[in-house]
Order: structure tokens, then sequence, then C-alpha cells
């Protein structure tokens, strides 16, 4: 139910701008659904938001997890291109 999740996400984010747990969950749904670009600017929002550096250990990680994604869609497009 990743689409019902994304519209709750949204939905309590635009009632409450600085819920940085909403903020973190979309960005972390996003990462999940491939959707890397908006994950990726969803964790730049929450970085800015103020309260956010009680999840700085869970953005970093996000972070990472983005860029091993980025990678491995890459690598993918690659071999394909390749093939």
């Amino acid at each position: 139910h990743w689409i019902e999740a994304e519209r709750l996400l949204k939905q309590a984010i635009q009632q409450r701008p600085n819920d940085v747990d909403a903020r973190l969950l979309l960005a972390t749904l996003l990462r999940r659904m491939d959707r890397l670009p908006e994950s990726r600017r969803e964790l730049q929002n929450l970085e800015k938001t103020a309260g956010a550096e009680k999840w700085s250990l869970e953005i970093f990680r996000e972070r990472e997890l983005l860029e091993r994604d980025a990678e491995e869609q890459d690598e993918t497009a690659a071999n394909t291109q390749a093939a």
C-alpha cells in the first residue's frame, strides 16, 4: 500500500510542514519505490527542518542507501545498453 502511505505522509506534511518524522518516512518510502531524485529532495527538505538533528544518523543512512541504489540503477542501465 505504498501509494496510500505516500498520500497520507504528504497530507501530514502539508498539515504540519515541520513534521520531521513524516518527512523521513516519506524519503524512505520514495527510495524504496525507486523514486531516487524525489527521495533525495525530501531528505534535503528534511535537513532544513527544525528538529531534524534527532534523526541525523537515519538521514545519513538514507543518503548511503540512496547512493547504493543509484549505483545499482546505473549498473543495470549500463548492462541493458551493452546487451
